[in-house]
């Protein structure tokens, strides 16, 4: 998959970087963007264009869900990966 733009969506710094870092070795010069919440993911998606959005499921606010149906109204074709570091269990809750 050739990139152009990225988004990461995590509440940890740290893991947010680790993502960044991951990201940036794979696909070296693709622009990064790294927000620590969805609502603020939202905002930058009215302003750029992604091709993959890697957000954590669980953030502060809205969930990751709720900022990948909101953000798909505008661009449909996004490619997404959730992560989160809670059980499936829980996941799902938040899913539904």
């Amino acid at each position: 998959m050739a990139l152009k733009r990225v988004m990461i969506v995590e509440d940890s710094i740290d893991v947010g970087r680790m993502y960044q870092d991951t990201i940036r070795t794979a696909y070296p010069g693709v622009p990064i963007t790294f927000v620590p919440s969805a609502e603020e993911g939202i905002l930058e998606a009215t302003r750029l264009s992604f091709d993959l959005i890697v957000a954590d499921i669980r953030l502060p606010g809205i969930s990751g869900f709720d900022l990948v149906r909101k953000v798909r109204i505008r661009q449909p074709d996004v490619k997404v990966i959730m992560v989160t570091g809670d059980h499936p269990h829980t996941a799902l809750a938040i899913a539904r």
